[in-house]
């Protein structure tokens, strides 16, 4: 979803000849709008297909044209989060630009995110029982939401989560495994062989982590991957 847009939207203007002489072609604001939020949204939706952008305003009255040529040149940054953005816009005729402006804009964005099937306690590890996924707009969070295939084990909230609430990425973390200065055995695995033997940890760590441990009749610290509450994997 991390993309910067920038497109340029190219209108013909058949202009009318009346007596060999070409006549200014005005285009209005509703007209300006529509184009502008028609590009914005092309965009937009090529990696958002349920959302939606809003043009709030377009700051100028009218355009008049002398040419036979319109280029409308957008810009957005939608790689920031937020509901409420601003994009640039800019009118070229025949090369000469005619105005450059900002308009306000809204997103309307919506994913399936893991929401909170009934109230959880913090501390309390999630799993299908308080949890659930659900269609619900993340214009406002679109970094921090949870997705479809997100692995829910060992997870725990780091804060009480209320029925309904959408779960925040920054309020769980990896519920601890291994704990820093814990006895831990260390598998080293080299294709088909392993071997395995007696570390101390050097830092703490949920399962999946990658933590650095301690040898003390190798006099030597090497880092694994932890598997178990009391095991980590090294890939030699």
């Amino acid at each position: 979803m991390k993309f910067l847009f920038k497109t340029a939207l190219i209108f013909l203007i058949f202009v009318t000849f009346w007596s060999d002489k070409v006549n200014a072609i005005v285009l209005d604001k509703d007209y300006l709008e529509s184009k502008i939020t028609e590009d914005l949204n092309n965009k937009y939706k090529k990696n958002n297909p349920d959302g939606a952008v809003i043009v709030r305003n377009v700051p100028i009255i009218s355009v008049n044209l002398e040419g036979s040529t319109l280029v409308i040149d957008t810009y957005c940054d939608f790689t920031t989060t937020g509901r409420n953005k601003l994009a640039k816009v800019t009118l070229t005729e025949n090369g000469n630009i005619l105005r450059t402006f900002v308009v306000p804009i809204e997103i309307k964005a919506y994913d399936t995110v893991l929401v909170a099937s009934r109230d959880i306690s913090r501390g309390e590890n999630l799993n299908t029982s308080n949890t659930k996924y659900e269609k619900r707009s993340i214009e406002s969070n679109t970094g921090n939401v949870i997705t479809e295939n997100f692995a829910l084990e060992n997870l725990i909230s780091q804060r009480s989560i209320k029925a309904g609430e959408i779960i925040d990425k920054r309020f769980i973390r990896k519920q601890t495994a291994i704990y820093r200065s814990n006895p831990v055995t260390a598998i080293f695995q080299s294709g088909g062989i392993r071997l395995s033997i007696e570390v101390t940890a050097m830092e703490n760590g949920g399962i999946g982590d990658y933590i650095k441990v301690r040898s003390k009749e190798y006099n030597k610290i090497y880092q694994g991957k932890i598997i178990s509450s009391n095991q980590v994997l090294i890939q030699i």
